[in-house]
């Protein structure tokens, strides 16, 4: 991630269902979210139900998933496939 348009451009790729997805892959549970927002496991629930993530939240969410070692194109990949599922 180089400029801030390319952090930009993978926020916006960050809905309820890749979030879902990679907690998965990276063995995450609501509750690191919840330490990391300092809100009860509750609230990340309802967020996440209503997709209702502020943008900071979601960069917040994006630096999370860096640091356990999400590269861009693993992101793009699951951002796809949790869609393609949608469609299907």
């Amino acid at each position: 991630m180089n400029t801030k348009y390319d952090k930009t451009k993978l926020i916006s790729l960050l809905d309820a269902d890749t979030i879902s997805a990679l907690l998965r892959i990276y063995g995450l549970g609501y509750k690191n979210l919840a330490v990391r927002f300092s809100v009860t496991r509750e609230a990340i629930y309802y967020r996440m139900k209503m997709d209702c993530w502020r943008p900071y939240e979601r960069e917040l969410i994006l630096d999370l998933f860096v640091s356990h070692g999400l590269e861009m194109a693993e992101l793009m990949l699951i951002h796809q496939m949790t869609n393609k599922r949608k469609v299907l």
